[in-house]
């Protein structure tokens, strides 16, 4: 399968796999989704897989440490969290990579995610969004492609001397604030 999708992250109700399962559902695109992680949601996702037939779609990798090979490996990475992450590094991992994001636009999500340049950002929980967007990025390579070197160039912007940077700009003007 060339259409290799990743999902990287705990899995629980909050990170929202159970809402990309019900999108993949409708997706006409073959596709192969990976997710590597682990959860107290598992048994329950594995029963939904099941249930619904997906189980020659979906392969569970677990935890690992050696998360690289999977963003080498896959086509895009979605992030479909229903809880408002802060930030969400895995897009920014997937980035570095050269993969193009889909994810739902909830808390900091949309601060590095940007519709049309580096991935595709979905309406919160919109499922129908969801499949859309999948179906679009597994069918135009050339589309697929553009977005994942304009995500390499996003990631470059994240450099951990930036990171610190403005990290201690923060504290001092907080500082500043509190004196």
């Amino acid at each position: 399968v060339n259409n290799v999708l990743l999902y990287v992250g705990q899995i629980t109700r909050g990170k929202g796999i159970d809402l990309l399962l019900s999108s993949l559902k409708s997706v006409k695109s073959d596709f192969l989704l990976k997710i590597v992680g682990k959860g107290n949601d598992e048994n329950y996702i594995k029963k939904y897989i099941a249930g619904n037939g997906m189980e020659k779609k979906v392969e569970f990798i677990g935890f690992t440490l050696d998360v690289e090979k999977f963003y080498s490996g896959c086509s895009l990475v979605i992030v479909p969290s229903r809880w408002q992450e802060p930030f969400g590094l895995i897009g920014i991992e997937a980035f570095s990579k050269g993969k193009p994001v889909i994810g739902f636009d909830v808390g900091g999500i949309s601060e590095w995610l940007k519709d049309g340049y580096n991935g595709w950002l979905i309406p919160e929980g919109s499922t129908f969004q969801m499949t859309k967007a999948i179906d679009s990025a597994l069918s135009d390579r050339k589309e697929l492609e553009i977005r994942g070197k304009n995500a390499f160039l996003t990631a470059k912007q994240y450099s951990k001397a930036d990171f610190i940077k403005s990290f201690e700009e923060l504290l001092i003007s907080t500082g500043e604030k509190n004196a």
